[in-house]
């Protein structure tokens, strides 16, 4: 097996062209001894961790660009990303171990595609765009529209996620990330939510709200986003919407959890972390 590991991303691209489905392409390799079968029936390995152009976090007046090879520690060590994008900033504080964290990248843990990854629901509620690169082109999807099944994205033979851009948040936004799971630290989530709205004038506008865990993909709310838009935080509105939470989500039982335990838990957090947002 060949191992290459390009400079740039024009560079990957020629050699991801040349190889096609025989290459496996990796990063932070977090995940390379539970995938074992990963690197079957191939005969190369392109490794993007060399390529610099996609290690930087960039902000615009509207929005942040991140790289794909950006690791979570990098996430939490970033001032724009802890200013303007909570939500992704407490999901990273959650997310693996620091050693976990000092490797894994973010776009490893957006292909990856589990229903439990952290940085999902938190890229969904800020109406992420993923920007995907092969063969010298880019191609744009918003993240919401990017899976298509547990560990199945659309992504192509060759193609990488590039950049992840997402909306600022604003001084009047509310947003959060909540994971509940075995335990406070290195745990998979049994479920998680992530909400983002606009506050204005005690009204709430450009609500998104997005289930972990609970489905086979992260699922992006319909129902909840819906009844709350220009609507006030109050106790009987939380109430309605964590309902309407409770009635989207479509888990199952397994090692980890129950359906219900996880249909109760994103029934909770929606009241317990909307609580604190509403006027006095």
């Amino acid at each position: 097996m060949i191992y290459h590991a390009p400079k740039t991303l024009k560079e990957f691209a020629s050699i991801a062209s040349k190889y096609g489905k025989e290459a496996a392409i990796v990063a932070g390799c977090t995940d390379v001894l539970i995938k074992k079968n990963f690197f079957d029936n191939k005969k190369t390995v392109i490794s993007t961790n060399e390529i610099e152009e996609i290690k930087k976090i960039e902000e615009t007046e509207d929005k942040i660009r991140i790289g794909a090879g950006v690791t979570f520690t990098d996430l939490l060590c970033s001032k724009p990303i802890k200013k303007h994008c909570k939500a992704l900033y407490e999901a990273a504080k959650v997310c693996g171990s620091v050693q976990i964290r000092n490797r894994a990248t973010i776009a490893g843990n957006i292909i990856n595609a589990s229903p439990a990854a952290d940085s999902i629901p938190p890229l969904m509620v800020s109406d992420a765009t993923l920007i995907l690169f092969k063969d010298d082109k880019e191609e744009r999807i918003k993240i919401k529209d990017f899976f298509t099944g547990p560990g199945k994205t659309k992504l192509k033979h060759g193609q990488i996620v590039a950049y992840i851009e997402l909306d600022k948040d604003k001084d009047n936004t509310i947003s959060f990330y909540r994971k509940i799971g075995t335990r406070k630290a290195l745990s998979i989530a049994k479920a998680s939510v992530a909400f983002r709205a606009i506050k204005t004038n005690g009204n709430l506008s450009s609500v998104n709200v997005s289930y972990g865990s609970v489905g086979p993909t992260v699922i992006n709310s319909v129902k909840a986003r819906e009844y709350l838009e220009n609507k006030a935080l109050t106790e009987s509105t939380i109430e309605e919407a964590s309902l309407m939470a409770f009635g989207e989500v479509s888990p199952i039982d397994d090692v980890r959890s129950t359906a219900e335990y996880r249909r109760l838990v994103v029934k909770n957090v929606m009241i317990e972390e909307l609580r604190p947002f509403i006027d006095n």
